[in-house]
């Protein structure tokens, strides 16, 4: 193996060399330069031409870029850049969009199936930053990425650097610039006291987990134009026992369900246990239910999220029940 000094400046060298060598035989073969531009235009062109007709995928060929996506968002994201033609395995649980539930399964970052992603012959693993990942087994097969995705900052820098890991830093840059432009949004002065939480099982409340306001989902939050409940930031597991909630005493509160569809049955057992409590949302009738599959989405699909919220923060307060 090269020293790292002699390796970095090994190709300067040969570069150098090479424009020596070629200008003292032009200069002693000045006749000889038109056919050699001649060739080696000619060279360029058959190559671009062969890989332009090259019948394979995009992620078949031997120089292609071949990515393992072992994050949710990240895959959302990828195709959301168009890069999605070099997306070769997911994780577990990418189930957007529909293209990507098509795609090979290689476990997570936290419990990688090895023998998979090994087997897809990745140039790029990326996942989502992770006390416990496995980044060690996953660099010994490809490098390896692991983007921090906690806050709208962290979102928004890992989305650029998607783009320039891609080379689709345009398609990068804008899909920032959107996420950036609407989830920026501070609540106005006055807005509702809102605590929106994790749907649990109807009829069990020993404990209430929460949207943290340090999150991407407390953004989406102030965003829609409520003011977390809990005020302060949490680096803590996001749970309340029910006596805080009580103290509390949130204004409004919404309920998010990550499922596409709800039985009203269902929805009324979820707002039957929060108005059994003594809190001003239940006395205002101020509790909702927020449910469909962008509920658990912290990549694009988040926006749809905040549409969502916005609508319900506006119907709680204006049209109590």
């Amino acid at each position: 193996m090269f020293a790292p000094h002699v390796a970095a400046e090994g190709p300067a060298l040969a570069r150098s060399s090479g424009r020596a060598g070629a200008t003292e035989e032009a200069a002693r073969h000045p006749a000889s330069r038109p056919a050699r531009r001649a060739f080696v235009l000619g060279a360029a062109s058959s190559a671009l031409l062969a890989w332009a007709c090259d019948p394979r995928p995009p992620a078949e060929r031997a120089d292609a870029l071949r990515i393992i996506s072992l994050a949710p968002s990240i895959t959302e994201t990828l195709f959301a850049m168009g890069a999605d033609e070099s997306v070769v395995g997911v994780s577990d649980y990418c189930d957007y969009p529909e293209g990507a539930q098509r795609r090979p399964r290689a476990g997570t970052a936290l419990t990688p199936n090895i023998e998979a992603i090994a087997s897809l012959r990745p140039t790029l693993i990326l996942s989502q930053r992770a006390q416990g990942s496995r980044v060690e087994a996953l660099r010994a097969i490809a490098r390896t990425e692991l983007l921090p995705w906690l806050t709208l900052s962290e979102v928004l820098s890992s989305t650029r650097a998607l783009g320039r890991l891609t080379s689709r830093e345009a398609a990068a840059e804008a899909l920032a610039a959107t996420l950036e432009e609407r989830l920026s949004q501070r609540p106005p002065e006055g807005a509702p006291r809102v605590l929106m939480v994790l749907g649990s099982t109807p009829g069990k409340m020993s404990e209430i987990w929460f949207l943290r306001r340090n999150a991407l989902h407390g953004t989406v939050l102030e965003a829609a134009g409520g003011r977390n409940a809990v005020a302060e930031d949490i680096s803590r597991t996001p749970n309340l026992p029910l006596e805080r909630v009580i103290a509390l005493d949130p204004e409004v509160v919404l309920i998010l369900v990550g499922v596409d569809r709800i039985e009203d049955s269902v929805e009324a057992r979820y707002i039957a246990d929060w108005k059994a409590l003594p809190i001003a949302a239940a006395k205002r009738g101020a509790i909702r239910v927020i449910h469909g599959p962008e509920v658990k989405s912290t990549g694009p699909r988040i926006l749809g999220l905040l549409d969502k919220v916005t609508a319900a923060i506006h119907d709680a307060t204006a049209h109590p029940r």
